[in-house]
């Protein structure tokens, strides 16, 4: 699946700040697969990582956890690309 690498990066930044430690329905971040903004409380993420928004979750992969399945491959794509690059 395609997303917007530019708003996952943002969305890593914003994250990396602040954390789950504010208003979570706060609507700073952006689903990296629609672009809609959407709060923590609204979303699901590594970290920040890959954050999609629950309605992109249901209607995209079906339910929740086949999108949380995603982002775990996307996560881990990015570790292996480390991974070698540290080789």
């Amino acid at each position: 699946m395609k997303y917007n690498q530019k708003i996952n990066l943002e969305n890593i930044k914003k994250f990396s700040v602040s954390g789950i430690f504010f208003d979570t329905d706060n609507k700073k971040f952006k689903c990296v697969l629609c672009e809609r903004k959407v709060a923590i409380s609204g979303s699901t993420s590594i970290g920040g990582h890959f954050l999609i928004c629950n309605n992109c979750a249901y209607e995209k992969f079906g339910d929740y956890a086949e999108a949380r399945k995603w982002q775990q491959q996307e996560f881990n794509k990015i570790l292996e690309k480390e991974q070698n690059n540290n080789e």
